[in-house]
Order: C-alpha cells, then structure tokens, then sequence
C-alpha cells in the first residue's frame, strides 16, 4: 500500500511531466506505482545533487574579490581636484593568496589618497596574522598614505581592542576613538572623524555612548568636507545633523545573500532580515552612506551568495552621478 505522501508524490510527478493516471489503470499502473517507488529515493537525491550544484556554483562564481567604485556628488571644495580614498572593512583577518599579495596590489594600483579602516578588520578567533601582513604591506608600499582606523564589534569580542589600537598608532595609524582630525590633501580641506563600536560598553562600563555627539559638536564650525567612520551603519544616521558629507561604514557582510535587482542583502547583524543597509551608497540628509559588503568569505558560516567579497573606492572628483561599477 500507498502512503498518502508517496501517493502524493506520485500525483505530482505525473502532474510534472503531464502524464495521465488513466494511462497507468490496472496492471500498469500498480506496475509503475512499484518502480516509481523502487526508484524514488534516487529521483529526491538527483533534484537534491541539481540544487546544491547550482547552490556551489553560485557560490564559487560570486567569491572572487571584486572593485567597487562610488562617484560622490559635487562639492565646492573639488572644482578642478580629485581625491581617492579606498574604503577596507570586515577583512577578519582573511588571507588572499600569498602574503595578501593579490589584495595588496589592487590597492596600490588605486593609488588611493587615504586608506580607511571601517572596523573588523581583526577576528576574535583567527589568529592576526592576516590583518598584520596586509597593513605591514600598506606601510611599506604607501608610506605617505594616511591611513585611519575604527574599531568593529569582533575587535572588542576579541577582548583586545586596546591592544589593537595601540599596535596600530604604533605604527603609524591614525586611531579615531569618539574623535576626529582635521587634514589637507590634495589642496581639500577635510575632517576625518570616527566612532567607536558599541561593544566597548561591555569591556568599558565608564564609557559614555553620548561622548562622540558632544566632541562631533564642534565639527559644524570647520569650513571642510567631512567624513566620518562608523562601523556599524544602522548607527550612522545618529550622527547626520553633525554635517557630515560622507559616511563609512561596513559590518553587514553584504547581508550574505544577495538576489540583485530583488534583495540587496538577506540578513545583517543589528539589522535583521532585509536589511535597509545591507550594502551601497545611500542618500542621507546633506550626505551620503557609503556600505561596504565587506572582505572576508568566511564569517559567518552562511556562505555568501551573489555576494563578492569587496574592496570599495570612493572617488571625490566633482561628479554628479553615482556609480557601482
């Protein structure tokens, strides 16, 4: 006998390939309903083989890093100058290839004018390694390069972000805890402030959440473009009526999984499911966002799908249209 879910499969098989239960009466039909079952299993595996192929394929096709490239909208500080900044975020201490060569050269070849770090780019379980060659490469190859850093959520997981922070100014990275710098480059005047995680609040209980409101405060009076880091971006709209022209952020992964133009991101820590910030450039009051999808493939353990790692490039050079190449 027929249970009422084989029976049903065996309807809907038919239904499948337009078959008729009239064709299989009697002799036949107990016949085929036999085989039908003897190979059912073998039927299930092959869709299942069919689904998780494409599943991989998918994966595969989607997990070589790729250049991301923002045009900001025009500003009177740009008339006639340009400035490139590259945007790195949520490395978690990934290795490309050897030594991050492959990572190392793209970034070069940008000839960026500042580098920035949106926070993740240590791991609280893998070991530094990854992080420390690719920052040692910057150092060495782009000596003259700014380059500025906030803290991520993994980096007070780790139970080290004081130690990070002191690594990194040690070597020569600018560490912007709830503060900012006012620089020039290029002839731009410019104010690179940063944020810290909230994580630090469990690390910290002194710590004051509403600290970087009140030294951001100051910002308004600078005559300069500014651009602000904050790794976390469903936080960054805290901080819009301060005037900043530009937001960084990062922490989403890309939302993992993508289906272009349908849902730009499935799931983002802080966020939850389709998330608003999963991934772009977005329009605030007087500004824009700019979302990394994040460099790592490995974290969290859902792969990324239709989701390339990323490395972003923001290019202020007096265009007015907005572009993701």
């Amino acid at each position: 006998m027929l249970s009422s879910k084989s029976n049903g499969l065996f309807v809907w098989f038919l239904k499948t390939f337009n078959l008729k239960n009239e064709a299989f009466a009697g002799r036949n039909s107990i016949a085929f309903r036999q085989k039908f079952m003897r190979y059912r299993g073998n039927f299930i595996l092959g869709l299942t083989s069919v689904f998780m192929s494409i599943l991989l394929l998918s994966c595969a096709a989607h997990a070589s890093l790729r250049t991301v490239y923002y045009d900001a909208p025009l500003s009177p500080y740009f008339e006639n100058r340009t400035l490139t900044i590259v945007l790195i975020s949520d490395l978690h201490s990934d290795i490309y290839g050897k030594d991050q060569s492959p990572l190392l050269r793209r970034i070069i070849e940008l000839s960026p004018d500042i580098i920035v770090l949106a926070g993740d780019i240590f791991d609280d379980i893998a070991p530094p390694i990854g992080t420390r060659l690719l920052l040692y490469g910057i150092k060495k190859a782009l000596p003259e390069i700014p380059v500025f850093y906030v803290t991520g959520n993994h980096e007070y997981d780790s139970g080290k972000a004081d130690e990070i922070k002191q690594e990194l100014s040690y070597s020569g990275i600018k560490v912007l805890s709830d503060t900012y710098m006012p620089l020039e480059v290029n002839g731009i005047p410019l104010v690179i402030a940063g944020v810290e995680d909230p994580n630090i609040q469990l690390w910290d209980p002194l710590y004051d959440p509403s600290s970087a409101g009140k030294v951001f405060k100051a910002i308004s009076g600078i005559d300069a473009y500014k651009i602000l880091l904050c790794h976390r971006p469903e936080i960054a709209k805290h901080y819009t009526d301060y005037g900043f022209d530009l937001i960084l952020s990062g922490h989403t992964h890309g939302g993992q999984i993508r289906l272009p133009p349908l849902m730009n991101g499935l799931y983002a820590p802080g966020q939850g499911l389709f998330p608003k910030y999963a991934g772009g450039v977005y329009k605030t009051v007087g500004g824009l966002i700019v979302v990394s999808r994040g460099l790592t493939t490995r974290r969290p353990m859902l792969p990324r799908i239709f989701n390339p790692p990323e490395l972003v490039v923001i290019r202020l050079n007096g265009y007015t249209n907005l572009k993701d190449d």
